[in-house]
C-alpha cells in the first residue's frame, strides 16, 4: 500500500490492521519505523497467561523484524491486562527507549503511559470500517476485517455438508481416472482450459464461485504432482489471489481426506499475494488434514523462515522445467 502518515492513535491502530492484512485478535503488532521497507511483526498472545510478560519478552527476542530496528510502534489487540503485560515486556526489552504502546479493545484505543494508566483512561473510539486507511486497503484487496478465528473457519473441509462432500469425492475419483490416462502436459492443458482458466482472468477473488464440475477437475489435478506442477506456469502474482480463493472453495467442498492439498495451495497462493495471515491459517488447516503432504512441509519451512514471496517465480519455473526435462 502507498506511504501514509500516522498522526493519531486511531491512525496507528488502523495502520496496524491495514499493514497486517487482517483484524488481529489477542495479538501484538509491531511496526518498524527506521527500517526500509517498513516491517510488520505479528505475535499471538492467546497462549500466554495474564501477567506473564516473560513469554512476551521471549517472543520479542526471537522476532527477526526487530533485529535492526531502533524505532517502532506497538499495538496490542486485546485486553487492558494484555496491554500492561506487553508494556512491561517492552520495558525489559528496550529499557533505554520504550516504544509507544497502544491498546485496542472493545472499539477503543488507549496509550500506555505507565502501570495502571490504561484502566484510568476512557479511551478514544475507533471505527475501523470507516477509517480511510482501512477503506483504501479493503478496496485494494490487501486486508480484510476478519479475525484469525474467522479466517480459520474458511479453511475447513466439507463446509457444505457430508452429502455434497461425498458427491464431490465421487466426482473427484472419476476425473482422476481421466487425468491419469493422459500425458501430463496434455492433462494440465485440459485442466487449465476446461476449469482453471475460468477464474484466473486477472481479476481479484471477489465474485468467484467455483462450480462443482470445475471443483472436481481442479481437485484431481492438485492431487497429481506432475499435473499440479505444470499448472504452476499459469499462476503468478497477478492472479494468485483468485487462485487462492479457487483452492479454498474446492477444499471447502471436499471431504477431509481429500481437502488437505487444496488448503495447502490456498496458503501458497495467499503467500504469493502477500496475505500472511490467510497463508498461515490455510497452511495450518492443510497440514492438519494431510500431515505427510511434501509441498506442505516445504511451504511450512518457507513461512517459518520468512522467505519473500518473490521466490515463487523461481519455484514455479523450476517445477515446470523439471517435468519438461523428464519428459524429453
Amino acid at each position: 500500500m502507498p506511504a501514509f502518515q500516522m498522526t493519531s492513535p486511531s491512525d496507528v491502530v488502523a495502520g496496524a490492521v491495514a499493514m497486517g492484512g487482517h483484524l488481529p485478535e489477542d495479538e501484538l503488532v509491531i511496526i518498524t519505523l527506521d527500517v526500509h521497507p517498513c516491517r510488520v511483526a505479528m505475535l499471538p498472545l492467546l497462549n500466554l497467561l495474564p501477567g506473564v510478560s516473560e513469554g512476551i519478552l521471549s517472543s520479542l527476542r526471537v522476532t527477526p523484524a526487530l533485529e535492526e530496528c531502533q524505532s517502532m510502534l506497538v499495538v496490542v489487540f486485546g485486553t487492558l491486562e494484555r496491554g500492561n503485560d506487553v508494556a512491561e515486556a517492552l520495558e525489559a526489552f528496550r529499557p533505554d527507549s520504550v516504544p509507544p504502546v497502544f491498546v485496542f479493545t472493545d472499539g477503543l484505543v488507549r496509550r500506555w503511559t505507565g502501570a495502571g494508566s490504561l484502566a484510568a483512561q476512557s479511551g478514544t473510539p475507533v471505527d475501523l470500517a470507516a477509517h480511510p486507511l482501512i477503506t483504501e486497503a479493503l478496496f485494494e484487496g490487501t486486508t480484510i476485517l476478519k479475525t484469525r478465528s474467522e479466517i480459520r473457519a474458511g479453511f475447513t473441509a466439507a463446509q457444505h455438508g457430508p452429502e455434497r462432500a461425498a458427491a464431490a469425492s465421487r466426482a473427484f475419483g472419476a476425473k482422476r481416472i481421466v487425468l491419469r490416462a493422459m500425458e501430463p502436459q496434455r492433462a494440465a492443458d485440459r485442466v487449465f482450459d476446461l476449469a482453471l482458466s475460468h477464474y484466473l482472468d486477472g481479476t481479484s477473488q471477489h465474485g468467484i464461485t467455483v462450480t462443482d464440475e470445475h471443483a472436481a477437475v481442479i481437485a484431481a489435478a492438485m492431487h497429481d504432482v506432475t499435473v499440479r506442477d505444470l499448472l504452476f506456469a499459469h499462476i503468478d502474482e497477478n492472479n494468485a489471489d483468485a487462485a487462492a480463493e479457487v483452492m479454498r472453495q474446492v477444499g471447502a467442498l471436499l471431504p477431509e481426506d481429500l481437502a488437505g492439498p487444496l488448503m495447502v495451495f490456498a496458503g501458497v497462493f495467499n503467500w504469493v499475494n502477500r496475505r500472511s495471515a490467510l497463508a498461515r491459517e490455510a497452511l495450518t488447516s492443510g497440514r492438519r488434514l494431510d500431515p505427510s503432504h511434501s509441498f506442505g512441509k516445504m511451504f511450512e519451512q518457507v513461512l517459518d523462515n520468512g522467505l519473500h514471496p518473490a521466490i515463487w517465480e523461481q519455484l514455479r519455473t523450476a517445477a515446470v522445467l523439471a517435468h519438461q526435462t523428464q519428459a524429453q
